[in-house]
């Protein structure tokens, strides 16, 4: 005998070769049959078998979509197999596969058979395409090609608080000049006995500062310059300290320490860069601080009756004060935002009769703010390079009022007039260990002495700022 196959069952019949085996380009029935090799004539009946699985079709031209960030992308592909024909079946997607280089080379999805791929990338500009390939198979590219760009990670891995960043201004001032009846800068003449005072200009030339990492989040990393001993103070004093020491503190820092190339503007460090890196008891012993005579608790409104009650000109445009009123401002600047009344002047030798401050005809109500803290170590704050950071250093502003109720004082060690009950107006400095506040100007119209301490500039960069590293906690920026 002999095996025959045919395509039709009919006729086409062809001798069974194992070297040339049958086959069937498309879907279909191959026929088989036994036919005896002596002249008898003698056929057996027909065997068949269907084919139904042939797919020489490729898949529908796959499309997809993409979002990247730092550290790579994620592909989801959308693929569908062409349907099934009556010559050909429709076997599926199998494969997927991603192309980082616009088509040069393609990768082959973990998994194998996946629509969303999640790829790690190096910062760069990549071009993306896809290809699918079915289980038979046939491959189809698309035709779509999508360029990404990885952006460096921000802040940089491995940045951590307390890293020096070695970071440079780059303004056209090298100082500033600051006039007394812009700061109420006095120098008390210790030569005389009736409290006589002389004007005093400052000029503050740039400083070089050790720049550490103070904050930092996904947009923003807040550094702070270090002040040290060699360095120039700022001297700030009266009610004109009071009007315009937060204006000038940044002011300062902004002319001197800003870096126009990086799109970055220097301020001063202010209390809410401090508070917000206390430790959450040294927030709760903020919170629980009351002032000595009253017992008005932090953040609470205090009202003062008496004829002390006078007040600096920015007072009226505050929102934690209320002048001739038992009640706070409703809105207005805030503790650190700057002055409005920049440059009023002062009248030499004559502290009682200042323009830069006003007598109130009624009452003055604060809120309390005004808590001073003793003794930081590094449990004080949340951790111990913020402690390294803020704590220890010499004396240092902080751009940011507070207000106070005096019973009285009489300090001549220190310079302060006598003061009867009323309120104080301050500014804030870190001393060391010790959170504490400034006396600028009292409300039976006195001043205090003149208060000194060396700047704070913070700088905040920003994710266009690019960065790499100089190892051991240290960074340059590019």
């Amino acid at each position: 005998y002999k095996l025959q196959y045919s395509t039709t069952g009919n006729s086409g019949w062809t001798d069974y070769n194992a070297n040339a085996k049958p086959s069937l380009s498309v879907n279909g029935t191959m026929y088989a049959r036994l036919v005896e090799k002596a002249q008898t004539g003698n056929v057996s009946g027909n065997a068949s078998s269907t084919i139904s699985k042939i797919d020489k079709l490729a898949p529908n031209v796959p499309t997809f979509t993409e979002t990247h960030d730092t550290s790579g992308v994620t592909i989801t592909i959308t693929a569908t197999d062409q349907g099934k024909t009556t010559q050909y079946a429709s076997s599926g997607i199998g494969l997927y596969y991603f192309s980082t280089n616009n088509g040069s080379s393609y990768t082959p999805a973990a998994g194998q058979s996946t629509k969303s791929l999640k790829i790690s990338l190096s910062p760069g500009t990549y071009t993306l395409k896809v290809k699918v390939k079915d289980n038979a198979g046939n491959e189809k590219i698309s035709t779509q090609s999508t360029s990404v760009k990885i952006e460096e990670p921000f802040p940089p891995s491995g940045m951590k608080v307390g890293d020096t960043v070695n970071y440079s201004p780059n303004t056209s001032q090298s100082s500033y000049y600051l006039p007394y009846n812009k700061s109420g800068y006095i120098a008390y003449n210790t030569s005389t006995s009736n409290w006589y005072y002389e004007t005093r200009n400052q000029t503050i030339p740039r400083e070089t500062y050790t720049w550490k990492v103070l904050n930092m989040n996904n947009s923003s990393i807040d550094i702070m310059g270090i002040p040290t001993s060699s360095m120039t103070k700022v001297g700030l004093g009266g009610a004109i300290g009071f009007n315009n020491g937060v204006y000038l503190l940044n002011d300062i820092c902004k002319s001197l320490y800003s870096n126009n190339t990086l799109g970055v503007t220097a301020r001063s460090i202010r209390i809410e860069d401090l508070e917000n890196n206390m430790s959450s008891s040294t927030i709760n012993n903020r919170n629980n601080s009351t002032n000595y005579a009253t017992k008005t608790k932090y953040g609470n409104n205090y009202t003062y009756s008496g004829t002390n009650n006078y007040y600096p000109k920015i007072a009226p445009y505050l929102k934690d004060l209320g002048i001739n009123s038992n009640t706070l401002n409703s809105s207005g600047l805030d503790s650190n935002s700057d002055c409005l009344q920049l440059g009023v002047p002062i009248l030499d030798n004559d502290f009682n009769q200042g323009s830069s401050y006003l007598k109130a005809t009624g009452n003055i109500t604060i809120k309390w703010t005004a808590y001073t803290l003793i003794g930081f170590d590094a449990s004080s704050w949340k951790s111990q390079a913020i402690y390294d950071i803020l704590s220890g250093k010499p004396d240092y502003w902080i751009a940011s009022r507070t207000l106070d109720y005096q019973t009285g004082i009489s300090s001549p060690v220190e310079g302060d007039h006598t003061l009867q009950a009323g309120i104080c107006y301050q500014l804030r400095a870190m001393h060391s260990d010790r959170l504490l506040t400034e006396g600028m100007f009292y409300s039976n119209s006195l001043i205090s002495k003149q208060k000194s301490n060396y700047l704070a500039p913070v700088v905040t960069l920003t994710n266009n700022v690019k960065f790499t590293s100089a190892g051991s906690g240290v960074w340059n920026i590019k």
